[in-house]
């Protein structure tokens, strides 16, 4: 869920830019080019520093259950055709009640 906040305001950073960048550039203002220039670095560095900071964010608060990317390695393993049930008792040794 967090990954989308951060996409959504990611997009509504990159998209005010390129909407004052339209306006001055209506207006005729001077400062339009700048306005462009500083867009298109926008566009580049935004998601850059989004990716950083969920990256960091990820890193130092690991998950307790299982990632999504072991998610995605069982269900090619089911797509495989191995048992569901085999993998489930796999999955209960690792994860198991940690109570």
């Amino acid at each position: 869920m967090g990954k989308r906040i951060a996409a959504w305001i990611g997009i509504g950073i990159i998209a005010v830019m390129y909407l004052l960048t339209i306006v001055a550039a209506v207006l005729a203002r001077p400062e339009t080019m700048g306005l462009f220039m500083a867009s298109i670095v926008l566009t580049i560095m935004v998601p850059i520093i989004l990716w950083s900071f969920l990256r960091m964010y990820e890193l130092a608060h690991p998950q307790d259950g299982m990632s999504a990317s072991e998610m995605r390695k069982i269900n090619k393993r089911i797509k495989n055709g191995e048992k569901p049930e085999d993998i489930a008792k796999e999955i209960e040794e690792k994860y198991g009640d940690k109570k």
